[in-house]
């Protein structure tokens, strides 16, 4: 709800929504553990602004699951920035993989597919690399 009036602040004041500064908001819902907020900015509200989402849009959205203990929550915007050929840093997918930590083996199964998943719709491999 802050942040909504955040934005809201900013359109009033004539601050240009634009990558720069929806990044900063989202960086902002990191930080507060608004890891919601950060998903919907990232998947909804900037497509609606006509603003693209980048890899630091991604990796914040994404650590904002994260410490929240969201953690599928940060697979499927992994995916959703694999869908957007977007690749987030390498520190994110570690962040996520540190989250699953203490899941059940049933859990640690889904997340391995997901993260799979995810790196190869990244274009990458378990190490790392560039696999296309």
């Amino acid at each position: 709800q802050q942040w909504d009036m955040a934005l809201d602040t900013m359109r009033w004041h004539g601050v240009k929504l634009d990558l720069v500064s929806l990044n900063s908001v989202v960086s902002g819902c990191e930080k507060g553990q608004r890891w919601q907020r950060a998903q919907d900015l990232v998947s909804i509200c900037m497509a609606q602004l006509m603003v693209v989402a980048d890899a630091i849009s991604f990796n914040s959205a994404i650590l904002a699951c994260t410490t929240s203990r969201r953690w599928l929550h940060g697979f499927s915007l992994m995916k959703l920035a694999a869908q957007r050929r977007v690749t987030p840093q390498v520190a994110s997918f570690g962040a996520l993989l540190m989250e699953c930590e203490d899941a059940s083996p049933e859990i640690l199964s889904c997340q391995q597919d997901l993260l799979k998943g995810s790196l190869e719709a990244a274009g990458l491999d378990l190490y790392g690399k560039t696999s296309r």
